[in-house]
Order: C-alpha cells, then structure tokens, then sequence
C-alpha cells in the first residue's frame, strides 16, 4: 500500500512541476497531408520539391503534431487517387478545435496542380475532398501554383488558400537554399523569423506578409504570394 502511495504522490508532485514550468504537453489535433513532386511520369522533372515536403514535415513534427496524424506522398506516390483519398481521410480525422494543412510542392496547372502521373487536380476536386472535413480551419499551402480563382472557394470560408503566385508559376528552386523560394520562406517564417511583433506566436497575418515580402525579394518579383480567405490561425514557436 506504501508504495502505492509514493507512486501516486510522485505521479501529483510531477504534473504540479511540469504545469508551473510550462512544460505540460497538451493534446495536438491538428492533421496534416504533404505532397511534393520532384519525377513525373509525363512531365518535366522539378528541384527541390520534395525537400519542401520533407522540411514542412520536420516543422509539424515540431509542433508536436504526432505521427499518425500526417500522411507523407513523395513523387510516385502522390498520385490523384492517393492524395484526394488522403485528404478526405485525415480532415475527417480532424478534430473541430483542430486544423487541417494541406502542403503541395510540385507542378502547377490553371486552377489546379499536377499528381505524379500527370492527372489534373482541380481546386474543385480538393474542396470535394473536403467536404466532410471536421477542422476549425482548412490551410492548402501551393507552392508554384494558380491562386483559385473559383466562386465556390472564394465563399468557403473555413478553407484558407496559401499560393506562391497568382499567375502561373513554377516552383522556383534556390540552390543557395536547396529548396524552393517559397518554402524556405514559409518554414523560415513559421520557425520564428515571421515574429514581428516578439510573442512567440506566428499569427497567419504575420507569416503571409513575411512570406509575400521575401519571396517577391528573391525571386525579382516573378512570384507573387497570394492568399484567399483568412483565419485568426497561428503557430507556437518552439526553439
């Protein structure tokens, strides 16, 4: 019975210590799909795409979102059939006070992207996939890509459209970055250099116009950042 005691007086004595420190975990319900497309099977190969996939997913790894709460395709793997099916999966999954990101590195077509084996993805076709989608916000990140420009997304104001360029854009790849120009801004961005105001806290205003300012910058005004909808989103700095 002692024992048992010290277990559960050791079990008090530590939440207490965690919780003053602020160091407690909470519970992560956000859920994540990362697509980046470097070979395709019919089209010109890209640089650096799916290094943007892999750094975004270190960022949500970051932010503690767990493993199974992200669905990972890379080149052959990402093709239309398993990125809508994962979409719809994981913001099903996605829990009402959570978000749901959406990331996409890889060929763009007019209103929409390109999967691995060279089949049109509408923006239609993603806001289909979501139709059923559980989260507080829904975030599509595009990187070298057609900001929508579709009536049905403009009225849809839970899902926030993040895109490179407004026009047709490739992904634009930086060897002094080893990635593309927006990603590296993005993750830039959400790691802490979007922080202009010292808070710890990203605000999506913050990020945007961090992300709009740089890339516009480095790429000689070529891309042009733009956003659709807004959401009061934002991301915990953790050093």
């Amino acid at each position: 019975m002692k024992v048992i005691n010290m277990k559960i007086l050791s079990i008090f004595i530590l939440t207490l210590f965690t919780s003053f420190l602020g160091i407690e975990e909470q519970a992560i319900d956000d859920k994540a799909v990362i697509v980046g497309i470097a070979r395709y099977q019919t089209m010109g190969a890209l640089r650096y795409t799916d290094d943007d996939a892999y750094r975004f997913l270190g960022f949500m790894k970051s932010q503690k979102v767990p493993d199974n709460a992200i669905e990972v395709l890379i080149d052959e793997d990402a093709t239309k059939e398993t990125i809508l099916n994962a979409i719809k999966k994981k913001s099903l999954q996605t829990s009402e006070d959570g978000n749901f990101t959406f990331f996409f590195s890889g060929h763009p077509y007019p209103n929409g992207v390109v999967s691995t084996e060279g089949d049109l993805i509408s923006y239609n076709d993603l806001l289909l996939a979501l139709k059923e989608s559980k989260a507080k916000h829904n975030l599509l990140i595009i990187s070298g890509s057609y900001v929508p420009k579709v009536k049905e997304i403009v009225d849809d104001k839970t899902t926030v459209w993040f895109a490179a360029d407004e026009g047709q854009s490739e992904v634009i790849g930086n060897e002094l970055f080893e990635q593309s120009t927006f990603g590296y801004f993005l993750i830039k961005g959400l790691k802490g250099a979007a922080n202009a105001n010292d808070d710890q806290i990203i605000s999506f205003s913050e990020l945007s116009e961090y992300v709009r300012i740089n890339v516009e910058l480095y790429s000689n005004n070529y891309q042009e950042p733009r956003i659709i909808n807004f959401a009061p989103m934002e991301w915990q700095i953790i050093n």
